[in-house]
């Protein structure tokens, strides 16, 4: 995992001088939970919504199990629809569903909109055209 972060060093002197680093990795579960804690960021987990391959309530419970507990937020993205892909987003109401059982079980769960679905302006949905195009 890669994490981006402002550390305060302190040099010699004792003056705080601020440096960004990047910390590349961060192995195992504990670390990244005690890093999240330290810094006041949540771990971010990212989970695209695909109806009926992802959607269902064994998946909430899935991840209820997952993320109880822990300094983690959820942000549930509908899967952008591809022409020549049969992968289809949930509804609007079982998207919203999803994030509020896991309000419900206090964890914190964003559902992010996508702009420009009506004109397949979507993450994927843009190269899809441009390979089409490609094609002809």
């Amino acid at each position: 995992m890669l994490f981006d972060s402002m550390v305060t060093n302190i040099d010699e002197a004792g003056t705080k001088e601020n440096k960004k680093e990047i910390i590349k990795e961060i192995k195992g579960e504990e670390e990244a939970e005690k890093y999240a804690r330290e810094t006041g960021y949540p771990i971010q987990y990212q989970w695209t919504l695909i109806k009926g391959l992802n959607d269902g309530e064994d998946e909430v419970n899935r991840l209820i199990e997952l993320l109880s507990g822990k300094y983690a937020m959820m942000n549930f993205i509908p899967v952008n629809v591809v022409e020549k892909n049969s992968y289809q987003r949930p509804s609007i109401e079982r998207c919203a569903e999803m994030a509020r059982s896991l309000h419900q079980a206090h964890i914190i769960a964003k559902l992010r909109h996508s702009a420009a679905q009506d004109v397949e302006g979507g993450c994927g949905q843009l190269r899809s055209r441009y390979i089409q195009l490609q094609e002809n």
